[in-house]
């Protein structure tokens, strides 16, 4: 694997706990990687794992843990909105 697609997932797989403790940085990542899809540049990593998954997963579990009222910021019109998006 070159050193472009080791600095990715180097990166992307450092930035997992984080997600977990820190929801807000989760959703500024998974919107990276959603939209920007860094992925598709770095051409071994776009199979290796579901980017954007891995990044989801830990920052849903961590608005459950560690967001109080939770339910009450899903149900937000802007954030219905988003998620509508």
């Amino acid at each position: 694997m070159p050193i472009r697609g080791l600095l990715f997932s180097a990166i992307l797989l450092t930035s997992v706990p984080v997600c977990f403790f820190r929801p807000a940085y989760g959703i500024f990542l998974w919107t990276v990687i959603s939209f920007a899809n860094p992925q598709a540049f770095v051409w071994e990593a776009r199979e290796l794992l579901p980017w954007a998954w891995l990044v989801a997963i830990p920052t849903l579990a961590g608005m459950v843990f560690f967001c109080g009222n939770w339910w009450g910021r899903i149900m937000r019109p802007k954030a219905l909105m988003i998620m509508i998006l």
